[in-house]
């Protein structure tokens, strides 16, 4: 279980489900999609931890010691077992959404691998490479329905291309120490926390105003309000990650930056899900 990571799996798995029903018409045309995705975006994601957790296991060693593997709880050949097996699954899930999907999932494992192996030593390379392949489930899912995408996929897979990067960001501005001590130069390394956290908050907010401006602008989304509101006011509670780079504080906002992603997504799913019923009920 903390070899998948499951809160973020998890998440990764609904934001192929969210691709799947914002290009679907209606629910009907894609319930058998439903499981098939998000195992896909879950499974992905577990093996992309597991593999990391497997390359990572020295300097987790250093930074963080807690994990199963550094602790000798998982062995290195135990986990490896898992990792071939999360992505065998997630490879079967990804064939029933259709080829474009699979391909798209073959080539994220593949690319998982590569950074794992080389570009964890290239700053910012590596977290915009983590940051898109995860925003790509939207991709993977609305693909799986029909290839002509609509406008609101793009732009949603660009807003969470940048918040995925951003989140990255925020994670190795908490983890510098351990990383400086491991060998690892990081963006926050290089140019320095302070810098690193204004471009993290800056791309917050980039990618949290796309959001607000598609979806509760353009859109009109019935839950608007509530999307609005959780965006404007993890804005300002994380704000703080401008002055204290701490590690605790750090951590604390990178909870709390998931739990709006948590909830957006949420609020997205719901919208699509009152959109099919009022469609299905002929109530337009």
């Amino acid at each position: 279980m903390k070899l998948a990571r499951m809160k973020t799996s998890t998440l990764i798995g609904f934001t192929v489900v969210l691709g799947i029903f914002l290009q679907a018409k209606t629910l009907i045309e894609v319930e058998k999609l439903i499981l098939f995705g998000w195992a896909t975006g879950f499974f992905l994601m577990a093996a992309m931890n597991t593999f990391n957790d497997i390359f990572d296991i020295e300097s987790d060693k250093i930074i963080k010691p807690e994990r199963v593997i550094p602790r000798g709880i998982v062995r290195k050949n135990e986990a490896l077992v898992v990792a071939i097996l999360e992505t065998v699954i997630g490879l079967l899930a990804a064939a029933f959404l259709g080829f474009i999907s699979f391909v798209i999932v073959l080539i994220l494992i593949l690319l998982g691998v590569f950074y794992s192996l080389q570009l964890k030593a290239v700053p910012f390379v590596k977290n915009l490479l983590v940051g898109w392949s995860l925003a790509t489930g939207i991709l993977i899912g609305a693909l799986s329905v029909n290839t002509h995408l609509q406008f609101k996929i793009w732009g949603l897979l660009f807003a969470s291309g940048i918040a995925f990067t951003a989140f990255e960001l925020h994670k190795d501005i908490g983890d510098r120490e351990g990383d400086l001590a491991a060998g690892k130069i990081t963006l926050p390394i290089k140019i320095g926390p302070q810098k690193s956290s204004i471009l993290s908050y800056a791309s917050y907010i980039l990618s949290l105003t796309t959001v607000v401006g598609m979806f509760v602008i353009i859109q009109k989304t019935v839950l608007a309000t509530a999307i609005f509101i959780a965006s404007t006011v993890t804005l300002y509670i994380i704000r703080s990650i401008l002055f204290d780079f701490s590690k605790q504080n750090i951590e604390k906002t990178r909870k709390i930056v998931m739990g709006c992603f948590s909830l957006i997504l949420l609020f997205l799913i719901l919208d699509q899900l009152l959109y099919f019923f009022c469609a299905n009920n002929n109530l337009f």
